[in-house]
């Protein structure tokens, strides 16, 4: 409750400066098992209690410089036990860790060889996918989108290059749970030119695992899929279909006309209700033996819809 006494108690109001060389301001604060890693725009501070594990108190408060780089207004990020932060210019990306022999926190400019990615820019957004690959995804001031694949355990630090027809304008990362498990997946907020039109569109970043190949790949720029998805062929005046939709071999898939289906077509992939289907033999123009490696919910389809 911000009250104060005298003589003063551990559990009242703390109110301190950062004893520095010069005037600074806060950027961020992140806790850490030494104590409050606190960013300036000049440096970095430990705060703590005057030891390792001591608490802040009003009696025992200490700010401990570190690192004399200082940092931007995006939030740090942290990955493990490393804090990542933009330099206090934008253009610089630093990783910040504890230094067991140097006893303080420092770090390294985890950019530097790829320079070429920021000189003359700014970041103005980024957010951290941790899994499945471990990627931060940065937006430039000029609208392209940088990553960041970072593993510090396994000295896994590289940095590449997006850009899309339009502009990337800010992101965010949220945990979803899809086929392959929990992802932690980007979202844009992407601005593009539609009709003459400047309009804003919240993207989401397709999944990198193709259980099916490049079959079920979905590499696009603002791509928009309904289902059922459509299959080979898919003539629009033609009735499916199917047999069973359940995982297995020996599903027949039937046509009201022949497609001029032939052996040619076996292991070809047909996409229907939600599963899919291989084909393994062809015993007439308009039917196909399949096997199931997906569910397929739906056992007719009009035509179009297969």
């Amino acid at each position: 409750n911000y009250d104060i006494s005298n003589p003063i108690q551990p559990d009242d109001a703390i109110e301190a400066t950062l004893a520095s060389l010069t005037l600074q301001s806060i950027k961020a604060m992140v806790p850490m098992p030494t104590g409050l890693v606190t960013f300036t725009d000049k440096q970095a501070w430990l705060v703590n209690g005057g030891g390792t594990n001591a608490p802040i108190t009003p009696i025992d408060a200490t700010a401990n410089p570190q690192a004399y780089n200082g940092a931007g207004d995006l939030p740090p990020i942290v990955g493990n036990f490393d804090v990542l932060y933009p330099q206090s210019k934008g253009s610089i990306v630093r990783d910040l860790s504890f230094n067991f022999y140097t006893n303080i926190y420092t770090g390294t400019d985890i950019s530097v060889l790829s320079s070429h990615l920021f000189y003359g820019f700014t970041l103005v957004s980024w957010a951290f996918a941790e899994e499945p690959f471990k990627v931060i995804w940065a937006v430039r001031s000029d609208g392209d989108c940088l990553s960041l694949t970072f593993l510090k355990e396994q000295d896994l630090i590289g940095w590449s290059h997006s850009d899309t027809n339009g502009l990337f304008k800010s992101n965010c990362v949220v945990t979803e749970t899809v086929a392959s498990g929990a992802v932690d997946a980007p979202y844009f907020v992407i601005e593009r030119i539609i009709n003459g039109n400047t309009v804003q569109y919240i993207e989401r970043m397709a999944e990198r695992t193709f259980t099916y190949g490049v079959a079920e790949a979905w590499s696009v720029d603002a791509g928009l899929q309904s289902l059922p998805v459509f299959g080979p062929n898919n003539p629009t005046s033609e009735t499916l279909t199917i047999s069973t939709g359940a995982v297995g071999a020996g599903s027949t898939f039937t046509w009201t006309a022949t497609l001029g289906l032939t052996s040619s077509n076996v292991g070809n992939i047909i996409w229907a209700g939600n599963g899919i289907a291989v084909i393994t033999s062809v015993p007439a123009g308009n039917i196909a033996i399949c096997t199931i490696t997906r569910e397929i919910t739906s056992l007719a389809f009009a035509p179009g819809d297969w």
